[in-house]
Formats: structure tokens, sequence, C-alpha cells
């Protein structure tokens, strides 16, 4: 069974999504809270696989939400759950650690569906919002695309395979043997290379371009 936390702030919203969770027979609710602050006991206690997270009711980042469920439950991996289409909010959840968004209005299945992407260690993309970042550059420059890709080296396409897989930094350091700080340095020289600014935009032009 995939083990799920439901934080989100709204009472009903939750009862909503223990619902459609209740109809799959391989996910299962383990805990729910109205804030990040309050979950965390729970979650140490249950150590859930996903934490599925309303990304509006919160006051700090990710990142650092992030790091205080790492610090209790360490496989647990964030799905961030929003309302809004907006790019930068959608960005930065990815950028700081989150496996991927599902958007409110998105249907039963499609949750579910990320849900267990999420688990298997895949990021979930929403194809509209992806659609609306992949207009920050141009993937249909051939010539310059190649040149750039051309500029990595093996560990830096090492890296971008594990990082469209769906792995963060620590687990990626933890696969090649490398310190987590390394794994970043490697990951501010490969958006350099490739003209990028952060994970999301990597893993979707990896997609495109087929490095895996």
């Amino acid at each position: 069974m995939i083990k799920i936390f439901l934080v989100d702030e709204h009472s009903l919203v939750r009862a909503g999504i223990r619902y459609i969770i209740a109809s799959a027979e391989d996910i299962e609710v383990v805990g729910e809270a109205e804030s990040i602050r309050l979950a965390i006991p729970d979650i140490e206690r249950v150590s859930p696989d996903v934490l599925l997270l309303d990304l509006s009711g919160i006051d700090e980042g990710v990142s650092a939400i992030l790091e205080n469920v790492a610090a209790v439950s360490p496989e647990c991996r964030i799905l961030g759950l929003s309302g809004l289409i907006d790019e930068e909010i959608y960005e930065s959840a990815i950028r700081q650690g989150a496996r991927g968004v599902v958007m409110t209005y998105e249907t039963e299945a499609t949750l579910l569906k990320a849900i267990r992407k999420v688990h298997d260690g895949e990021a979930w993309i929403n194809r509209k919002v992806a659609g609306r970042i992949l207009k920050q550059f141009d993937p249909n420059n051939t010539d310059s695309n190649e040149m750039r890709i051309l500029s990595l080296t093996a560990g830096e396409l090492r890296i971008i395979r594990l990082v469209t897989e769906g792995l963060g930094n620590r687990e990626i350091a933890n696969k090649l043997s490398l310190a987590e700080k390394t794994v970043r340095n490697h990951l501010t020289v490969i958006y350099s290379k490739l003209h990028l600014s952060s994970r999301l935009e990597l893993a979707m032009f990896a997609s495109q371009r087929k490095i895996n």
C-alpha cells in the first residue's frame, strides 16, 4: 500500500481527497492535518510514502518543509496541491524539492496517477503549466541546444538522467557516491551550460531532447 499523509487547511478538501483515495486499492490515507506544523509529529509516527501538501496554505518555503519532513521521515516525497495556474508557484515548488504539483481542478484519476508516479520515484508535471514555463526558453533552436548538450560531461549527463527520474539531490548523491553539495554544484554548472534556471526546466529540456 502507498501511504499518504494529507495536509490542507480546509477540512472539506481533505474529506474529498480521502474519498477519492478510498476508491484505490493500493493507496491509503494514514494521517492528515490542517498545517505542516501540526503534521510533523504524526508524519514521524506513521512514516508516509507521499505527503500531499496544499501549497496555498504554507508560510515557509517547500525546501524548509522538505528538510523538516526528511528529518523525521527520510523516504517521504512531497506532491503539491494547487488551485492556481501560477507557473511561479509551480516552478518554485519543483525547484525546492517537490516531486510535482497536482491542480485541484484535475480529475480523480489524475490525482491517483500522480500519487503512484511520485511514489515510484518519478516527477509529475502538469502539461498546461509546463507549456507556459517552456515559453521562457526556445526548445526549437536545434543547433544551439545540440551545442549545449555536447558541452556536458558524462558525469553531468548521469545527473540529468537521475533528475528526470525524479530523484532529489540526496538520492542522486547516494546513488553516485557523491556529497550532496557536489551534486548541487554540478547542477549549477548544468543550468549554466544549458541556459536553464530550475530543476523543472531541466527535466522538460531533457525529456524534449531525449537525454536518457
